[in-house]
């Protein structure tokens, strides 16, 4: 017969129970979760959630939900060796950019006045127009240029001073990729910038190595009855690792996107 304990593990969950559970083992803070599934908040909530935890049948929906979401060691392992070979590098991207001498002179015009810049609402597509009639009596060669090509050909999209002014080949990364392939694990930290352009960290392939290196005990010399030492990698062996890891990737990246002398000048 069962007893009223397993009684109560077997008893449903309602439905803010559920979302209980799924919160509390999101954040392991009780009073959050409570919070999030639809708990009167205010002073009780505390004792609210204390009093969930307190229940069989929660109880041991946490314990499955953790046995669901747990890694097993083959993943851990199998994750720590996506980043020691630092896989994230293939969502690394480029876009072309308004030579970098030639953007500083654009933005100064754009807020000095001289030029003005306006967005399609619906295509998105970027036009700069001039906003005066002369140019500034300290204008720089670039800034000379931008107004001549707008004075003379009128309203400029940004694809054209692209092509009239040269290119920069500017660093991205592709997130959503990154995401949709299930590989967000590679990333350690993500921020965006003031014009929502993705700033990523990447996992420290070294770290990865070491932290691999460890499980396998190849750090640990070990001494036979002879005294000679045998088996592990000395610090000089993981250096060369480290270094190999470093030029493979180098090669990589020049095989992608060329090297800095391959880029045209303008």
């Amino acid at each position: 017969m069962a007893t009223g304990t397993q009684d109560q593990q077997h008893k449903k969950l309602t439905p803010k129970e559920q979302l209980f559970v799924v919160y509390y083992c999101d954040s392991w803070n009780a009073t959050k979760a409570a919070r999030l599934a639809g708990y009167k908040d205010g002073p009780g909530l505390r004792v609210t959630a204390s009093r969930l935890l307190t229940k069989a049948n929660i109880q041991a929906a946490i314990k499955a939900r953790i046995s669901d979401i747990a890694m097993e060691k083959d993943e851990v392992l199998a994750r720590l060796a996506q980043q020691a070979r630092n896989e994230g590098s293939q969502y690394l991207t480029t876009r072309r950019v308004v030579g970098h001498s030639y953007a500083v002179a654009l933005e100064l015009l754009i807020s000095q006045g001289a030029v003005r810049q306006e967005t399609d609402a619906k295509t998105g597509v970027v036009t700069y127009i001039l906003a005066v009639t002369d140019d500034p009596d300290d204008a720089s060669p670039e800034q000379a240029r931008i107004l001549a090509q707008l004075r003379d050909h009128g309203p400029t999209t940004e694809a054209t001073l692209l092509d009239r002014f040269g290119v920069d080949l500017a660093p991205g990364f592709d997130v959503q990729a990154c995401i949709e392939e299930g590989r967000e694990h590679l990333i350690k930290k993500l921020k965006y910038d003031s014009e929502g352009r993705p700033e990523v960290e990447l996992y420290d392939a070294q770290a990865a190595l070491v932290q691999i290196g460890r499980y396998h005990k190849l750090f640990t010399d070990n001494v036979n009855h002879s005294g000679e030492v045998t088996g592990g990698l000395t610090g000089d062996d993981l250096a060369r690792l480290w270094q190999d890891a470093k030029q493979d990737l180098i090669t990589w990246r020049q095989e992608r996107f060329g090297s800095p002398g391959d880029r045209p000048n303008h």
